[in-house]
């Protein structure tokens, strides 16, 4: 299998995005607490949408020195009510 170290996207606006490496990440290879970026592309958001999810309180996390943190049980428990919401 081919994996994908780093990805440049152009936004059509002559923007791009570096999303440097990215995880070949499954839920029993995630670490205990990841990263806003790790979160992120594990669930395939953008780290701006991931901290607007945080802000309206869909997403639990903490705040480490200053960078946002995330239990892999709060992300299981966030994409679980995702599931319930499309189901209902």
């Amino acid at each position: 299998m081919n994996k994908i170290r780093s990805l440049t996207l152009d936004n059509g606006k002559g923007v791009k995005f570096y999303m440097g490496s990215l995880l070949d990440v499954t839920l029993e290879r995630l670490p205990p607490v990841l990263s806003l970026r790790q979160a992120a592309q594990y669930l395939g958001l953008s780290v701006v949408t991931l901290k607007r999810r945080i802000y309206e309180k869909k997403l639990k996390a903490y705040k480490d020195g200053g960078r946002w943190k995330i239990r892999r049980e709060w992300i299981l428990e966030y994409e679980t009510n995702l599931l319930s919401e499309c189901m209902d």
